[in-house]
Formats: structure tokens, C-alpha cells, sequence
């Protein structure tokens, strides 16, 4: 691995990290005011489909800067589409039993 190929991941994992953490702060904003009725779960789901399909893709061709941070993105996606679903079904997470 030379000089370029480090240049070109470090870019590849700085990308990735912004990605992964974009949706941390709606997350955050749905967890708090638990509103999320403008949060479309066609969106939510469509992206769950295609980072999982990146995420097999970046696992199989082992490269990590591109599995990494859609794994991320991934679970970040789905923690959100579990708070729409209880948010619109009006299920408080307070009221779960564990």
C-alpha cells in the first residue's frame, strides 16, 4: 500500500464518518420531543435497503472505508425507523417492559 492509497482511504473514512453520523442529531431531536411524524418511513426504509446492499458490497470486497461507516449508517437508519414506529403508534419508550 503506497503514499496514495492511505491519502484515499483516510478521505474514505472522513466521508464515511460524516455520513455515519448524520442522522445522530434527528435521532437525538426525535428521542427528545418524540415527534417524528415528518420522518418518511418509505425514506427510512429505502435507506436501510441500500446501505445494507453497500455494506454486503464493502464486506465482500473487503474494504472497509466503504463497510465501516455504511454499517454505521445502517444502524443509525434503524434506530430512527424504531422511533417513527413508536412514535406514530404512540408507544412511549418509557412504557416498555425489558
Amino acid at each position: 500500500m503506497d503514499f496514495k492509497d492511505v491519502i484515499i482511504d483516510c478521505i474514505g473514512f472522513i466521508g464515511g464518518s460524516i455520513l455515519g453520523m448524520q442522522l445522530i442529531p434527528q435521532i437525538y431531536k426525535a428521542y427528545k420531543t418524540k415527534s417524528t411524524n415528518d420522518i418518511s418511513s418509505v425514506f427510512l426504509l429505502m435507506n436501510i435497503v441500500g446501505l445494507s446492499l453497500m455494506t454486503t458490497y464493502g464486506v465482500y470486497n473487503d474494504d472497509m472505508p466503504l463497510y465501516l461507516p455504511t454499517s454505521v449508517s445502517l444502524m443509525n437508519s434503524l434506530i430512527l425507523l424504531v422511533l417513527v414506529k413508536i412514535n406514530n403508534n404512540n408507544v412511549y419508550i418509557d412504557d416498555i417492559k425489558v
